[in-house]
């Protein structure tokens, strides 16, 4: 495993309690995991997790398809978008040139990434907003279907990869095993839109409905920060960061009118709605006495 991969298994435990004490600071870390891991035995909730992982393998089998469907097109859109923009991602990656400035976004944009949305799942679960979970499901789901056709037929190769842009890759000139090992999950020409950035607006969306403060803040100040790491990192353009926007809010309201009555998660809905509440509105779980 090269360094940067084990650095991001040593950091995801840390990392996600920090989230979990920033987005839920009524309950503890050890209190929201545990409740989690109970809940996996309810057949609903496997269905939940289950179909969320079957989009990553699909994406998966899609990458490994991605050099066909450039070929048959012929042509990367990356060069008019360097003609609209020009070196706008070089002057970003300018202003965070400290290698401590760039080690903290590489932390937000491989880390945090991730765990942004394990975070908003554990935290509406323990909450009982199970209707605002089901929301960001679907939504995730649709992040990936309706970014599809873009993948396929609208190569965009990453920003830091195209001469003239004055912009560094990063991730690849410094972990370079790390950079080919991602590579099964994303080609180099799908920048546009930013899947990054869509997914976290679209968390921070879903979130935003939550009567909860502090999730709401910390989502979507780290949504804010794994977008802007797109750019210091020079993956993607300022214009997959800008309709990434849109399309993961986009995405958050589809997520409200699409397969609201799909069998078995309806049945989470109908289940986390019925739990006894406490004052604040939490289910009331007794053992966690």
């Amino acid at each position: 495993m090269n360094n940067l991969g084990i650095l991001s298994l040593l950091l995801l435990f840390p990392s996600l309690w920090l989230l979990l004490k920033r987005s839920a600071p009524r309950d503890s870390p050890a209190q929201i995991l545990a409740y989690a891991v109970r809940s996996l035995g309810q057949r609903p909730v496997r269905v939940y997790f289950l179909s969320l992982l079957s989009v990553l393998a699909v994406d998966v089998a899609l990458t490994a398809l991605d050099a066909h469907f450039t070929a048959i097109v012929g042509h990367d859109y990356a060069a008019e978008i360097l003609r609209l923009e020009g070196r706008t991602v070089a002057f970003v990656q300018a202003w965070s040139s400290p290698p401590a400035v760039r080690l903290f976004f590489v932390w937000v944009y491989v880390v945090v990434y991730p765990l942004l949305f394990l975070q908003l799942i554990l935290v509406l679960h323990r909450q009982g907003e199970t209707t605002a979970l089901l929301r960001f499901a679907r939504a995730f789901v649709l992040n990936y279907v309706l970014a599809l056709p873009f993948y396929l037929f609208f190569p965009v190769t990453e920003v830091g990869h195209i001469e003239g842009s004055g912009a560094t890759p990063i991730l690849d000139a410094w972990f370079p095993e790390f950079m080919k090992a991602g590579r099964n999950f994303s080609g180099i020409d799908n920048c546009f839109p930013s899947l990054h950035t869509s997914l976290s607006v679209t968390a921070a969306v879903v979130a935003l409905a939550s009567s909860n403060r502090a999730l709401r803040w910390t989502t979507g100040i780290f949504a804010g920060l794994i977008a802007l790491s797109t750019m210091v990192l020079g993956i993607h353009w300022v214009a997959d960061v800008a309709a990434g926007v849109p399309f993961g809010a986009l995405c958050a309201w589809l997520g409200t009118k699409v397969g609201r009555n799909v069998q078995g998660l309806d049945h989470v809905r109908r289940v986390g709605d019925a739990l006894p509440r406490d004052v604040e509105g939490r289910p009331v779980d007794h053992r966690d006495a």
